[in-house]
Order: C-alpha cells, then structure tokens, then sequence
C-alpha cells in the first residue's frame, strides 16, 4: 500500500485496523479484525501490510487472546457453563449433558467446542475423540 494511515477501531467483539488514507465504499480500507479471543481475521494480504502495522495487530492479536483467557479462567464454574452452554447451542448442550463427566471436565469439553482448547485431564480428551468419531461431529475448531 502507498498511503498509509492506521485507524485502530474498538467494537463488542473485538478490535477493526484499517487504513484511513484509503476508503471503499464510504469508509476507511479495512485491513484486520481481531475478535475478543485473539483471532485475527485478514481482509487484505498480509504482505501489503506495513511491517509495523502488521506486528502490531500480531501483539494485539496475542495480547488480547491472554487477556480473554485470564478473564475468562477468573469465572466461577457455574457462570462459565451458562455462557458456554449458549455458545455450544442446543444440540451440544444436549451431548455434553450426556456425557459422565465431572461438571469442571464438562466445562473443559465445552472450551474445547467453543474456543478450540486443548483439554485438560484425559477423560476430556477422549470423550472428544469419541465425539469427533460421532455422528454429530460436523468438523469445527481444531488446533
């Protein structure tokens, strides 16, 4: 990119980069969004992004991911299962609920659904081989 200038943007679910010497449609070129676990989204090529810029959103991207992980493990079980229940939706809610697990490995199973984490103890890790070798394993997250 020739002209540059980093607009830096914060919303609900995570963070906006554009560059703000360029506009599409009405508004400023997007270039990055990094949600509010760490995951960043590129619009653009990676490569056409100032090297800065690009480190930038890298350390964002990172930084933001730790944060949400240390928010998140401060959580009581019960307010932890509540949100994660509604993020899992309905049908693995229903698998989870199924499963004999304790209700922290139950918890571990449904981070693993929602955010992609690698699981705790053993029994998690199985119970998630044995539902990736399910029928009601669509593909999702993986690591």
């Amino acid at each position: 990119m020739k002209r540059f200038e980093l607009g830096v943007y914060a919303f609900p679910g995570g963070t906006s980069y554009c560059n703000r010497a360029v506009t599409e449609r009405g508004d400023y070129k997007e270039l990055a969004f990094v949600d509010y676990m760490g995951k960043v989204k590129f619009y653009i090529d990676p490569s056409l992004i100032p090297g800065d810029v690009l480190l930038r959103i890298e350390h964002d991207s990172s930084a933001t991911a730790e944060n949400f992980k240390v928010t998140w493990n401060k959580q009581p079980d019960f307010k932890k299962y509540d949100r994660l229940a509604d993020m899992v939706g309905i049908g693995g809610w229903l698998y989870v609920s199924r499963l004999s697990l304790t209700g922290a490995e139950k918890i571990d199973f449904m981070e693993w659904l929602a955010f992609g984490w690698v699981p705790h103890s053993l029994e998690v890790a199985q119970a998630v081989e044995d539902y990736k070798n399910s029928k009601y394993y669509c593909g999702g997250r993986e690591q």
